[in-house]
């Protein structure tokens, strides 16, 4: 625990090897009694991920866990910077404890207390000046936030990935909403040294990330880290790419009703390569576009095994209860007014589970009604009236839109506007004053006068 141990910490842990062969009550807490937490931290760590390694019994993993507790205010967490090894070793040790144990909640929430703070540790190298190169000029060097050796700000760990896989195997809702305050918006300058296999970690932290978006309803934001997925360069497709192609097909089914697209960017031989590993999720997608919804019932169920292996069911049950509404909308393109009875014939309602309730046109009239779509109106009946002569009368989705906001809303929406158009207008500026100062040089290149001299004049 003195400083001069910790001064020799580093080349120490780099060549370390464990001091417990099984796990020992005794040893352990020796051990950790004879290293000072606040100066010697990797140390300590160190020493707690090869306890929750070698934990064998829940009365074990309970000990190290309540060790790890005790420690955990009083780490410094910016000497694990020094030893990424130390931090790995940490998210296995606590990956196997959920093994052991079951209990996947209370890890993560050992692992949201240590992940919210080193961000916090992180996040303050953002204030250090920027170094500068050889020739005095300020700023990051070319490459430098993709390079290994980056360690300034905010970095991905495998204690990231490590709590949001536990915080998803958790199921509780409590720590979905605090691991997306959290983790998920964590703004990473670099990815950093902390991970061992750099692409494939950062495609597994923007997995995991949607998913636990999806399970606080942002669907939004998980389709964005969905994509995100898809931004590495590869010189293949990966399972992970694979598996959130899925998933964002399911989810843009959901909000929009249309298939989902890549990136331009985006290699089309590794498209087609996903794409033929999600073929029941292509055929799901193309189905939507049929005028009825029966396709996409019977697809449903040709799937449910599939969607059940990729832990997707949840996510097809979604869009499964969405349907109508995608095509009630779709309908609505094509007519101003319209009875319930023939609303139901158009979209196919009948072969929708949602009918198998009651009357169908019944069951279509009060969904309709919780869609709370100021574009599709219901009117009902006159009293006495079968629910199929109810009328739906549809309206143009952008009107009701725009009439449906308050004066507040619309002044708030005219300011974005404003703003918007006057960046746009510094942006066009400043590239025209870019184009005269280039058209300038290269009217004075020696190339341009030569080339002048040598037209004919004008007699």
């Amino acid at each position: 625990g003195s400083p001069t141990f910790a001064s020799l910490l580093v080349p120490l842990l780099r060549q370390w090897k464990t001091p417990l062969h099984e796990f020992q009550a005794d040893v352990l807490g020796s051990a950790l009694q004879r290293v000072n937490v606040r100066e010697s931290t990797a140390a300590h760590v160190q020493i707690l991920a090869d306890a929750l390694s070698l934990a064998q019994t829940n009365e074990q993993c309970e000990m190290a866990m309540e060790a790890l507790g005790r420690a955990g205010d009083k780490m410094e967490l910016a000497q694990l910077v020094a030893v990424p090894e130390v931090v790995r070793r940490l998210a296995l040790g606590l990956a196997r404890v959920a093994t052991v144990t079951g209990d996947c909640g209370r890890v993560c929430e050992a692992l949201l207390d240590i992940v919210e703070r080193l961000v916090a540790v992180m996040a303050e190298t953002r204030a250090q000046p920027a170094r500068r190169d050889s020739r005095g000029k300020g700023g990051r060097w070319p490459g430098e936030v993709l390079a290994s050796g980056m360690d300034q700000g905010v970095r991905l760990t495998p204690l990231h990935i490590e709590c949001l896989k536990m915080c998803l195997l958790s199921k509780r809702r409590d720590l979905y909403t605090r691991a997306a305050a959290s983790v998920v918006t964590a703004q990473f300058d670099s990815v950093g040294s902390m991970v061992a296999h750099r692409a494939r970690s950062v495609m597994t932290y923007y997995l995991y990330a949607g998913m636990v978006c999806v399970g606080v309803g942002d669907t939004q934001r998980a389709m964005r880290m969905w994509q995100a997925v898809f931004a590495l360069p590869s010189k293949h497709a990966s399972a992970i790419q694979i598996a959130a192609y899925k998933r964002l097909t399911l989810v843009e089914l959901e909000v929009s009703g249309k298939r989902a697209r890549l990136a331009p960017f985006f290699a089309a031989s590794h498209a087609r390569t996903i794409e033929s590993h999600a073929i029941g999720y292509v055929a799901l997608a193309e189905a939507f576009a049929a005028r009825t919804m029966a396709g996409v019932v019977a697809k449903m169920r040709e799937m449910r095994e599939a969607l059940v292996s990729d832990g997707n069911l949840g996510l097809a049950d979604r869009v499964l209860h969405m349907a109508p509404a995608h095509f009630v909308r779709r309908v609505g393109r094509a007519y101003a007014r319209l009875s319930v009875g023939r609303l139901v014939e158009l979209t196919g309602f009948t072969a929708h589970p949602l009918a198998a309730r009651g009357d169908a046109c019944a069951v279509l009239a009060q969904y309709i009604r919780e869609m709370n779509d100021p574009a599709v109106a219901l009117v009902d009946a006159a009293q006495g009236a079968a629910p199929r002569d109810a009328i739906v009368q549809f309206a143009d989705p952008a009107a009701t839109a725009a009439a449906a906001l308050s004066p507040a809303d619309r002044t708030r929406r005219e300011e974005l506007w404003a703003a918007l158009l006057a960046e746009k207008a510094q942006e066009a500026e400043a590239l025209r004053c870019r184009l005269v100062a280039i058209d300038r040089h290269l009217a004075l290149t020696k190339e341009n006068i030569t080339s002048s001299r040598d037209q004919p004049t004008a007699t």
